[in-house]
Formats: C-alpha cells, sequence, structure tokens
C-alpha cells in the first residue's frame, strides 16, 4: 500500500488482477455452472470498506474493490 505517485504500473495491475479479474472468472464460472445445471442459483461477491470508504495510500487497491463493488448490479441486470 503506497500513495498514488508512488505505486508502480505493476502493482496496479495486480491489484487489479487480485480483486477484479479473479471476480471476473468466478462470476464466470459461476453463471457457466448455473446455466447448465438450469437451476436458479444466487452468487454473492464480496469486497472490504475500502471500495466506499476513502483510506489513505489505498488507491489501487480501492479501485481494484471497487471494479468488483461495481459488477454486482451490472451482473444482476444480466442474469
Amino acid at each position: 500500500m503506497r500513495p498514488l505517485h508512488l505505486t508502480s504500473e505493476k502493482d496496479w495491475h495486480e491489484q487489479l488482477a487480485i480483486n477484479a479479474t479473479s471476480a471476473f472468472h468466478v462470476l464466470k464460472w459461476f453463471v457457466l455452472q448455473a446455466t447448465k445445471a438450469q437451476a436458479p442459483a444466487i452468487a454473492v461477491l464480496t469486497s472490504s470498506v475500502g471500495a466506499e470508504a476513502g483510506i489513505a495510500n489505498h488507491e489501487a487497491i480501492t479501485a481494484a474493490k471497487c471494479a468488483v463493488t461495481n459488477k454486482r448490479p451490472v451482473s444482476a441486470g444480466s442474469w
């Protein structure tokens, strides 16, 4: 965790991969399984308060957590 001006592009992409990309893969797998089973299903995506509260030196983590948090209503609208 570091301030934005000290965050490397590698660190930025790492946070997105850990949070947003992993949530994408889990949700995609979940939808494929639920579709295949032709059964109602509920997916639960969790994040941290970092997506909703300003925390010093957490810019990369907060951006990645926001991506996860905002995936919920978008995905719910699709399925």
